[in-house]
């Protein structure tokens, strides 16, 4: 019991220590500024690092297709394609750069 909880408490440790850089989701992608190129960068790397089908309705969304038809190209309801998106953003927003 005692060794399952110091396992725990030893993999949280390790979560919160990680560096996480944060990810503005307002980056202008036609400014061709250093900032703004290495977010667009930092950004495409994050969503390779995500499951095929959230990576697949991410690039959808940035192609600004709408709910509806990313859900019927998918195969999700166009509210599931909505929840989806919102846990994906959270998820880019606290992925570490590894």
């Amino acid at each position: 019991m005692i060794l399952t909880l110091n396992t725990c408490i030893t993999i949280d440790r390790k979560k919160r220590s990680r560096r996480k850089a944060l990810l503005s989701m307002d980056v202008d992608y036609f400014n061709d500024e250093e900032k703004s190129t290495a977010q667009v960068r930092m950004l495409h790397e994050r969503i390779a690092r995500l499951q095929p089908l959230d990576r697949a309705i991410v690039l959808l969304w940035l192609e600004q297709i709408s709910y509806d038809e990313i859900g019927d190209i998918v195969g999700l309801s166009a509210k599931n394609v909505s929840v989806r998106l919102a846990r994906i953003r959270v998820q880019l927003k606290n992925m570490s750069n590894e």
